[in-house]
């Protein structure tokens, strides 16, 4: 039996990252369903490529992810004092994700 794959990328950029489905829309944008090592992957894409945050990505004893994103490099500024910057994701049923974290992000392969 094949597995359907499904792809999606992030907004203005041509990488592609596999999901096992898509949840509904969010404003137009898509929310895929992805595994954990999927989710470490674009955690640390966001770390790479966003000069005013830093993204650490956890995972405590039940599966449940956190991303902490703090402000870096002299954007410390902006942070509003006693807020969080925290996304939490828990795992369905099956251990996977659901992103929706105020990404852009597009479906690929989706005619």
């Amino acid at each position: 039996m094949t597995v359907p794959r499904f792809y999606f990328s992030m907004d203005d950029d041509p990488q592609l990252y596999e999901a096992v489905g898509y949840g509904d829309r969010w404003n137009g944008w898509a929310r895929p369903i992805v595994t954990a090592e999927v989710l470490v992957e674009v955690a640390e894409h966001l770390d790479r490529f966003d000069d005013e945050m830093s993204h650490t990505l956890t995972f405590d004893d039940a599966g449940v992810a956190t991303i902490a994103e703090r402000y870096r490099g002299g954007h410390e500024k902006y942070a509003e004092p006693g807020v969080s910057y925290d996304s939490t994701l828990e795992p369905d049923a099956n251990g996977h994700y659901l992103l929706y974290l105020g990404l852009t992000l597009n479906m690929e392969g989706d005619d």
